[in-house]
């Protein structure tokens, strides 16, 4: 069995510094794949990020082990700079069950 998992993000620095570290680095890492089980915190900019960040709704979902295979940025002009990172399956996914 093979996975892989795409995201397309809004650019940070610190984010996409990190990613292309890993990217480098080719270590497995660990990926859940689920949607989020605790809410947002309105902020002044219209997102709703919690301050310690997103939390896997409780059984639901995938996880699993993958390798980053590939990052592309884009910057266009008077666009908000965006990244793409494709994330290759380096193991088994197996279904997050409540415990």
């Amino acid at each position: 069995m093979s996975y892989s998992i795409t995201s397309d993000n809004l650019f940070t620095e610190e984010d996409y510094g990190k990613l292309v570290d890993l990217w480098i680095a080719r270590n497995p890492i660990d990926v859940i794949f689920t949607i989020k089980g605790n809410a947002g915190v309105a902020n002044n900019d219209g997102t709703s990020v919690p301050a310690d960040g997103w939390t896997p709704k409780e059984g639901t979902g995938y996880k699993g082990k993958v390798v980053i295979t590939g990052i592309t940025a884009n910057a266009p002009g008077n666009e908000n700079a965006t990244y793409s990172v494709t994330l290759e399956g380096a193991g088994a996914l197996t279904k997050i069950t409540k415990a």
